[in-house]
């Protein structure tokens, strides 16, 4: 019989995005048993209110007690945003969220132009406001919301031309030829790192908070002692709130080299 250490982790997203974050904690972690999430039923989170959100985020949050899980990862950017203080002011788990990773790219490009993509609602709450006004004085931030990108991710129905007309619609010519570094402000957008890279002719530092959140997971288990004390290799069981051809798609973006 496994320990509580070796409870699994609760990870969600509101989709397949967090598939990404799935793969870096095995990366990271990979004793750790893991149960992900995807609730691509009520997907993109980006456009609703943030209400909704904590709705959909608690209901999950509620799901993964009954399984019983020893800690819980928000591998959303918007669902962190709308969701993260509540759930914690809720629950005594330790619950893990995403934040975009504006600073590493601060600090690689001093004085640069930092894109931020990412949803609208990632980028109007107050989590991350105070997130950019850190580094204002030291990069030029160019916010870029970009929810069109959940629903390309989650249709897989990826093409560069509608990648390019989407960044085309939030970033100007003038802006392209400035810009140094990308924040990929959501999990999604991770499964699209190539094409955007591509956007930028391959001349940019692309940055997402995937190893950050893992590794602050990790760092998080440690002090409660709670990291898994088995030998072997953890479990990954994926759950999709829109059904079983949800779940196949995650499965094989977990596979993925990203």
């Amino acid at each position: 019989m496994k320990s509580n250490k070796c409870a699994p982790i609760g990870v969600f997203d509101s989709g397949l995005g967090g598939v990404s974050v799935v793969n870096t904690i095995r990366k990271i972690l990979p004793n750790e048993n893991i149960i992900y999430y995807g609730d691509s039923k009520h997907a993109p989170y980006g456009p609703q209110t943030v209400e909704q959100v904590i709705g959909h985020s608690q209901r999950i949050v509620e799901y993964f007690i009954t399984l019983g899980v020893k800690a819980v990862v928000i591998a959303c950017n918007t669902a962190t945003s709308a969701a993260a203080s509540h759930l914690r002011n809720q629950y005594e788990l330790p619950i893990i969220g995403m934040e975009p990773a504006l600073k590493p790219a601060a600090l690689a490009h001093p004085g640069g132009h930092i894109a931020v993509l990412a949803t609208e609602m990632t980028l109007r709450e107050s989590k991350f406001e105070k997130l950019m006004d850190q580094y204002l004085d030291e990069v030029t931030i160019i916010k870029c919301p970009t929810p069109e990108f959940v629903e390309l991710v989650e249709s897989q129905k990826v093409t560069y031309q509608e990648v390019y007309r989407i960044l085309d619609q939030v970033i100007s010519k003038e802006e392209r030829n400035q810009i140094s570094g990308v924040v990929l402000g959501c999990t999604h957008f991770i499964f699209l790192k190539q094409t955007i890279s591509a956007y930028f002719n391959h001349t940019v530092n692309i940055y997402d908070g995937n190893l950050g959140t893992s590794f602050h997971l990790k760092r998080t288990l440690q002090d409660l002692d709670l990291l898994c004390d088995d030998a072997g290799k953890g479990s990954v069981t994926i759950e999709n709130s829109a059904g079983e051809q949800m779940v196949e798609l995650a499965t094989e973006l977990l596979e993925k080299d990203i």
